[in-house]
């Protein structure tokens, strides 16, 4: 079983009801509060927002997708990477 492709499907709530034991549930917790604390993740309430990731791997390569959130500034993305890579 992919449990990234199991657990997208749970709230954060019933992920924790999976859990067995209560140091499970800590560390849980203290995995979700390290992600979004580091701007890593975030908690959102419309998952129709992001389009499903296609999780098929065709050759080997440090990055095969990812998701950039540029935020507001109005920025084309050419600029952010020129900004990122300098």
């Amino acid at each position: 079983m992919n449990c990234l492709v199991e657990l997208e499907k749970l709230t954060i709530g019933k992920t924790i009801e999976l859990l067995e034991g209560e140091e499970d549930v800590e560390q849980f917790e203290l995995f979700i509060d390290y992600l979004i604390t580091n701007d890593l993740a975030g908690i959102v309430d419309d998952l129709s927002v992001f389009p499903p990731l296609n999780l098929e791997w065709s050759y080997p390569s440090p990055i095969t997708n990812a998701i950039i959130d540029i935020g507001t500034d109005h920025m084309t993305l050419r600029e952010y990477l020129k900004n990122w890579m300098t």
